[in-house]
């Protein structure tokens, strides 16, 4: 993925430092278009929303958790918008 044209260094100011901390150190980065932060490797992504509600333990278990290389890992608030899931999947390439 070294073209990242959704990827931004800025990310969003209301996020708590020990959250930002947290998905940093794993490797997440932020897709300002989406609104998600995605691991690209792990094939992980968060929603903004899901990781504001977290607890900072829950998303330390959700970052840190081992990945499994035949399935993609989401988390949003409530249920994403239909066909959501394969737009990402294939924006990111875990299609």
């Amino acid at each position: 993925m070294a073209n990242r044209p959704f990827w931004s260094a800025v990310w969003p100011a209301v996020l708590a430092r020990e959250k930002r901390s947290a998905l940093i150190g794993v490797g997440f980065e932020y897709d300002y278009n989406g609104d998600l932060f995605v691991h690209a490797r792990l094939r992980k992504a968060a929603s903004f929303d899901a990781v504001s509600d977290m607890q900072l333990d829950e998303l330390k278990v959700f970052v840190n958790g081992k990945a499994n290389p035949t399935e993609v890992e989401f988390r949003f608030r409530g249920e994403p918008r239909e066909g959501l899931r394969e737009l990402l999947m294939k924006r990111y390439g875990w299609s």
